[in-house]
């Protein structure tokens, strides 16, 4: 798996810090289309590389999903 960083670790621990808690959506590609899920247990695990963790639960559809694409997206959803 690869891992595609656009921006440093200072920058990451910065948004990290700020996302105290919230709503995000993880995605991710099944044959070309995408599949998500809300999930509101995110935290980072690493700096060096930018790492975070995402609490599925095995029963979930999107599980399996998510370990046979090997990556998923995490997307942040506004306050408004």
């Amino acid at each position: 798996m690869s891992i595609e960083v656009g921006f440093d670790s200072d920058t990451f621990r910065k948004v990290m810090g700020h996302f105290v808690t919230g709503v995000t959506v993880i995605t991710t590609l099944e044959d070309g289309e995408p599949q998500g899920i809300t999930v509101n247990a995110l935290s980072s695990v690493s700096l060096e590389p930018p790492l975070v963790v995402v609490a599925l639960d095995r029963r979930r559809y999107i599980t399996p999903k998510v370990h046979a694409a090997g990556s998923f997206a995490v997307n942040v959803l506004g306050e408004h």
